[in-house]
């Protein structure tokens, strides 16, 4: 962490990774390692490595160097992707009455905007109605007063149902449980019961980090690096600081560096060196620089801002 600080708030182990019956994860998994290997050509470089290494009798030096160079960029990229993967979702959770009280929304506001603009009820709004079997009242009645106050009630309806998403979402679930139980006469799948129970957990968790919250203010201040370009010599790993974040970008040998990055703070000794980029690598000059890193604090919430 750039700021360190103690937390205070209870964490669910699973945030930190996903697991293989969350299909929807999984499939972002495979998408994003998938992005990941095809632009490191991680394929093609195995299958020309294990070409080469079969015609050798005997592997040297350099061939162990080129295959834990490879098994390593392997390694951080199937981890850049389960961690892009396993990311939290701290959205609300959907229900039957999230979606439902989304679209009164929109029907409340289109019905004011009609009311604005002095323009007739349109098709969107007539099947808005019919889809939430709520009936029209007569255009001409309706005040702007009065379509302005029937938007702010549909957003005060769901700001109920957003504090209640998980008891919404595990009671939705539950009843589309029993209606397949119906149907087929058997048990609900046991994918259903995991979903009911994530909902759950998640809204616990919700609840006991609002309970838990430690008191906090805004940043007094920030320090922001001055340089670009950091070198740790000790994992031999090239750091970019960019609009406000670190890259780590992995060794390709010989003073070369992968462009391709993950996010990730350098050690407090790490140095400054001065980069070199071309087409697809980047090259540190002065490897054996003993500059460290300087930083400027900033205070004004204006420039904390950018």
């Amino acid at each position: 962490m750039i700021f360190g600080d103690d937390s205070f708030c209870p964490i669910q182990g699973y945030q930190r990774e996903f697991r293989l019956y969350d299909i929807k994860k999984k499939r972002i998994y495979q998408e994003e390692l998938k992005k990941i290997y095809d632009h490191q050509r991680i394929i093609e470089r195995v299958n020309e490595l294990a070409e080469k290494f079969e015609k050798k009798i005997q592997l040297d030096e350099e061939d162990i160097k080129d295959y834990n160079r490879l098994d390593n960029e392997i390694i951080r990229a199937i981890k850049a992707a389960a961690a892009k993967a396993g990311r939290v979702n701290f959205g609300y959770q959907r229900s039957k009455d999230l979606c439902e009280a989304g679209a009164t929304i929109r029907l409340h506001k289109a019905i004011l905007s009609s009311i604005r603009n002095n323009m007739e009820y349109n098709n969107k709004i007539i099947n808005l109605a019919e889809t939430l079997n709520l009936k029209l009242d007569d255009r001409a009645k309706i005040t702007l007063k009065q379509a302005i106050t029937n938007v702010c009630e549909a957003w005060k309806a769901k700001q109920v149902i957003e504090r209640e998403d998980s008891e919404r979402r595990a009671g939705w679930l539950e009843d589309l449980a029993a209606e397949k139980a119906l149907e087929t006469g058997q048990e609900p799948d046991k994918a259903l019961k995991q979903m009911i129970q994530a909902a759950r957990t998640k809204g616990m968790f919700t609840r006991l980090r609002a309970i838990l919250r430690s008191a906090w203010s805004a940043l007094d201040y920030i320090e922001v690096p001055n340089e670009k370009w950091y070198l740790d010599k000790k994992k031999n790993e090239l750091y970019e600081f960019d609009n406000g974040i670190f890259v780590a970008h992995a060794s390709a040998g010989d003073d070369l560096f992968e462009q391709y990055g993950t996010i990730k703070i350098p050690p407090n000794d790490a140095i400054v060196v001065n980069v070199d980029a071309s087409a697809d690598m980047f090259y540190v000059r002065d490897p054996e620089s003993i500059k460290l890193a300087t930083w400027t604090k900033v205070t004004k919430p204006e420039e904390m801002e950018e």
